[in-house]
Formats: C-alpha cells, structure tokens, sequence
C-alpha cells in the first residue's frame, strides 16, 4: 500500500527547493548504490555453473533502459521526443513496478528481514523517481486511470507472486535484472550530476544502508 500511495499522488511528493532536493537525492543514491552492490547483486548470483547467465541478467536490465532512452534521444525531436520519453517512463514504470511486486512478495516469503531490507531502498527509489519525472516532465500523471494503472501495478505483481510462488530461480533472475535496471536508474536520474548533489549526504546514504545490512547479520 506504500507503494501504491507513493505512485499514485507522486505529484504531492515533488521537492521544490532544489538545494533539499539535491540532498534527498545525494542521500538515496547513497543508500541505493550500496544496496546495490552488497546486497542486491551478491543476492542474485547462485553458486555454480550456471552463474555467468545470472550477471548476464544485470546487463540485459542496465542495457535495456540505456538502449531505448538513448535511442528516443537520438531519433526524436521537440514535442515527439517529449512524448515519447514520458510513453517510455510510463510503461517501465508499470512493467518495472510488477517485477518489485513478485520479488517483494518471493523475500517476504523466505525471509521477512530481507523483504524488509528490500522494501526500504525501493520506496526511497520511489520517492526520488516521482520527484525526478515530475522535474523532467512535470505533472505527466494528472490522468486518475493512468496514475491507477502504474500505482496498482505493484500491487498485482505481489498478489500474483502470493497465489503464484515463483521457483529461486526465476526471483534470482528478477532480481538481477532489477539490480541492472536500479544501477542505470540510480546512476542516470536519482545521482546528481557535474556541480550539484551533497558528497557528505552520499555518504551518509551509504552509512545509513550498510547500518540496516549489519543489524540483518546481528538478527541472524
């Protein structure tokens, strides 16, 4: 339902002031990149032979949204090219909100402390994401059916995941391909670049993540 809420009146949600916004964003990525990397991606790679296809999987989801937004850039212009990255923002906002549905649910149902330990990082990429597309694009969702249809996705991806468990070799694969898709997303959109951003807040945002990922191991 956090999710839900946070999709659905992300107009709300928009920082206006771009100092505490920048600080916001300096401060997520932090806590994303090391969610990332200690925990996300060594979470999606099995031991084995079979474990090159699963790195593979991180390189598809960063390459997918690298690829087609670089391809709108290159061959759209003005108002088309407006359009069509918020058509593109859109649909991977839904198809991206039901994958975090069935991987939330797969954790939550092997271990609550790490569907908790994914919970918290993916609702702070929310909050950012809502603020960075209302800056790019402003208030794209004013439409209550298309807002509906983006906020809900979520919730069908975890329903379906509940009646429908997934074996760990599929949520493996989900989960590395979210992992591509959040380092591209948190690189490009939630990091700010050149002179803006907070280096202090970064770090801070790491301190705060790798704090959560010890009180895991202390649970343990």
């Amino acid at each position: 339902m956090v999710l839900f809420l946070i999709s659905f009146f992300s107009d709300h949600l928009y920082i206006k002031n771009k100092r505490p916004r920048m600080q916001a964003r300096s401060f997520v990525g932090g806590v994303m990149m090391t969610y990332i990397f200690l925990e996300l991606i060594p979470q999606s790679i099995p031991t084995g032979t079979e474990r090159n296809i699963f790195f593979a999987f991180i390189l598809i989801g960063f390459s997918l949204f690298h690829v087609l937004e670089k391809y709108i850039y290159q061959h759209a212009r003005g108002v088309k090219l407006r359009r069509e990255l918020k058509e593109e923002h859109l649909v991977l906002f839904v198809a991206y909100h039901f994958v975090i549905g069935l991987i939330l649910m797969s954790l939550i149902r092997n271990n609550a402390i790490e569907g908790v330990l994914f919970f918290i990082p993916v609702v702070l990429h929310d909050l950012l994401s809502s603020t960075s597309v209302h800056h790019l694009y402003g208030p794209i969702n004013k439409k209550v059916n298309l807002r509906s249809l983006i906020s809900f996705s979520s919730l069908v991806g975890i329903a379906f995941a509940y009646y429908f468990p997934l074996n760990d070799i599929i949520v493996r694969a989900m989960i590395a391909l979210i992992a591509g898709i959040l380092t591209h997303q948190v690189v490009r959109d939630t990091i700010p670049d050149h002179r803006d951003g907070e280096p202090a807040y970064f770090i801070w945002g790491v301190l705060t993540m790798v704090g959560f990922l010890m009180l895991r191991i202390l649970a343990n």
